[in-house]
């Protein structure tokens, strides 16, 4: 009946698709991934990571496992804090923290020994490290 429309609409259709494809696949949150250690480089378990977005004020907790690791996903692209606490440890804070469009940075901690009360503030850090991925994201 209408042979012209027959051959366009498969056409169309995965044109459609490619594009609603291709929206779903795009990634806007950051992941920070890190290590924390010790004085003696060792690897400091049940630490306590909290990483606040500065814009938002919104924080979220992890804690490091057995190796000292820790993961935080599905993070805003931002300028965050990030505040490490563990005991015997004093607290280690490092407001210089910026993930920007689907970042999967590497922010790494080595703690001083002391009281949890006292804390040491990082006032200079080097470019944060983002090793699983070549492409880089910004923020819009």
């Amino acid at each position: 009946m209408f042979p012209i429309l027959n051959r366009r609409v498969p056409a169309i259709f995965v044109y459609v698709l490619c594009l609603a494809i291709s929206i779903f696949a795009q990634e806007s949150r950051a992941t920070l991934t890190g290590r924390v250690s010790d004085p003696a480089d060792a690897s400091v378990s049940g630490a306590n990571v909290t990483i606040t977005n500065q814009q938002t004020n919104i924080a979220t907790n992890v804690t490091t496992g057995d190796d000292g690791n820790y993961t935080a996903t599905a993070l805003q692209p931002g300028r965050y804090t990030v505040t490490v606490e563990a005991a015997g440890f004093k607290q280690a804070q490092s407001d210089l923290v910026e993930l920007r469009t689907a970042d999967k940075a590497t922010f790494d901690v080595s703690l001083e020994v002391g009281n949890v009360g006292e804390t040491v503030t990082v006032n200079d850090v080097a470019p944060l490290l983002e090793a699983d991925s070549a492409s880089r994201g910004q923020v819009v």
